[in-house]
C-alpha cells in the first residue's frame, strides 16, 4: 500500500514538473519572442530613456499655415509627459525662417535637430494631423464630454455654451477660432487643443478601449502623416493612457517681438524649461503639497453665495483668490474647471467636493488653477470639513 501511494506521489510530482517546466519554456520562448520583435518605441521605455514626438496641425493644403507646434516629451522614467508648444510665426532667430515655414519646408531637419538641442532630448518621431483627422477621431469615439462658458468664446463665434457632448462637425470651429485681427486668438487655439486633449484625457479609459479596436484605430489614422505605425500608437495608447500614474503637462515658449517679428526669448525658454524638465523628471508629484489657486463664481440667484462659501473651500486647501458673479445665474449643476491645465488638481478637487461635473477649458491667463461656477445643486457638496 506505501509503494502504490509512494509511486503515485512520485507521478503526481513528475506530472506537476512536466507541467511547469513546459509553463516556463512557453513564457521564456514568448519572452525572448517579444524582446526580439518589440517595436522601436518600446526600447525607450525597457531603457527609461526619454524621447519627444513633433507634433504639428495644420489647416491643411488650401491655406497651407500650420496651427500649433508642440513637441511631447515623453519620460518614461516617471510616467510624465510633458508638450512644450511654439508659436508658428515663431523665429529661432532674427534671420531664419518662422518654425512653420521652417517645418513645412526641406529644412525642418535642421531645425528640428535645433530644437532638439534646445529641448534636450532626442525627436525620432511625428505626427502632423489637421482638423478633419481630429473630427474623424472625436466621431469615431462617440464624442467627449464638454463645456463652455462665455469668456471662453471670442468675439464672432458661435458655439455651444454649457455642457454639451462634443462631436466632430463643432471641432473645426472649436479649435480654428476667428482671427479677426484679434491678438488673443493664437492663444485661443493652442488653449482650444490643450482643453481638447484633457477632455480626453479626463475620459481616457472609455474611449481607448473604443479607439484600441483594430478597425476603428485604422479609421482615425487615414491620412494622418506619421512615422509610427499602427503597432507603436497601440503601444503607446496601451501604456500612457491606461496607467493611471501617468500625467500631461505643458509648456508654452515665450517669445520677443521685434517689429513685425517674433523671436524666441532664449532666455526666459531655458528658465522656464529647467523647471519644466525637473517636474517631468521628478519621481514624486510635484503638486502634492501645492495647493491649487480657485476662483469661485455665483450661478445662482443666492446672493453672496460665492463669499460664504469661499471660507469652507479654504479650510479644504484651496486657495480661492477671487469670487465674484459667474455669466448667468441660472446654472442648475455647480461646475469645476480646470483653466491652468493641471488635470491632477481637477481630478483631486473634484473627488474632495464630489462633484462628477468636471473639465478641461485651459485660459492661462486667468492666473489660476480652477474656477468653480455654483449651481443651484451647491448644497449636495461635499464643503464640511
Amino acid at each position: 500500500m506505501s509503494n502504490s501511494s509512494g509511486r503515485y506521489k512520485t507521478f503526481v510530482f513528475f506530472f506537476f514538473g512536466i507541467i511547469l517546466t513546459i509553463f516556463l519554456a512557453s513564457f521564456a520562448g514568448y519572452s525572448l519572442f517579444r524582446f526580439l520583435n518589440r517595436t522601436p518605441i518600446e526600447d525607450y521605455f525597457v531603457e527609461q530613456k526619454p524621447f519627444a514626438i513633433q507634433i504639428t496641425g495644420d489647416t491643411g493644403a488650401a491655406k497651407n499655415a500650420v496651427q500649433f507646434i508642440s513637441f511631447a516629451i515623453v519620460n518614461p522614467a516617471t510616467s510624465r509627459i510633458g508638450f512644450v508648444s511654439f508659436y508658428p510665426e515663431t523665429k529661432l532667430s532674427p534671420t531664419d525662417k518662422t518654425l512653420a515655414n521652417s517645418i513645412l519646408s526641406d529644412e525642418s531637419d535642421a531645425i528640428l535637430a535645433s530644437i532638439s538641442e534646445l529641448l534636450g532630448v532626442e525627436i525620432p518621431y511625428h505626427i502632423q494631423i489637421k482638423p478633419e483627422h481630429v473630427s474623424r477621431v472625436i466621431d469615431l469615439i462617440e464624442g467627449v464630454p464638454y463645456f463652455l462658458w462665455q469668456p471662453d468664446l471670442l468675439s464672432g463665434e458661435s458655439l455651444p455654451l454649457g455642457e454639451f457632448t462634443l462631436e466632430g462637425a463643432l471641432v473645426t470651429r472649436l479649435i480654428s477660432p476667428p482671427t479677426n485681427n484679434n491678438e488673443y486668438s493664437p492663444a485661443f487655439q493652442l488653449f482650444r487643443h490643450y482643453s481638447l486633449i484633457l477632455n480626453l484625457w479626463h475620459h481616457r479609459k472609455t474611449k481607448w478601449e473604443i479607439l484600441k479596436n483594430p478597425e476603428i484605430l485604422n479609421l482615425a489614422l487615414g491620412s494622418v502623416k506619421t512615422n509610427l505605425n499602427a503597432e507603436e500608437i497601440l503601444f503607446l495608447g496601451n501604456t500612457i493612457w491606461l496607467e493611471k500614474n501617468w500625467m500631461p503637462l505643458f509648456l508654452e515658449t515665450p517669445v520677443k517681438r521685434i517689429k513685425d517679428d517674433f523671436i524666441i526669448d532664449t532666455e526666459a525658454t531655458l528658465f522656464y524649461l529647467k523647471s519644466f524638465k525637473k517636474i517631468l523628471s521628478d519621481k514624486t508629484n510635484p503638486y502634492v503639497e501645492m495647493p491649487p489657486k480657485m476662483e469661485v463664481k455665483n450661478g445662482t440667484d443666492v446672493p453672496n453665495l460665492a463669499r460664504e462659501l469661499r471660507n469652507k473651500l479654504s479650510s479644504k486647501g484651496v486657495q480661492v483668490i477671487e469670487f465674484a458673479n459667474a455669466d448667468h445665474h441660472d446654472y442648475e449643476n455647480t461646475i469645476l474647471i480646470d483653466t491652468g491645465a493641471n488635470p491632477y488638481y481637477l481630478e483631486t478637487v473634484a473627488r474632495m467636493i464630489s462633484t462628477e461635473k468636471a473639465y478641461h477649458s485651459v485660459n492661462k491667463a486667468l492666473f489660476t488653477d480652477l474656477v468653480m461656477i455654483l449651481g443651484r445643486d451647491y448644497k449636495k457638496l461635499n464643503l464640511e470639513k
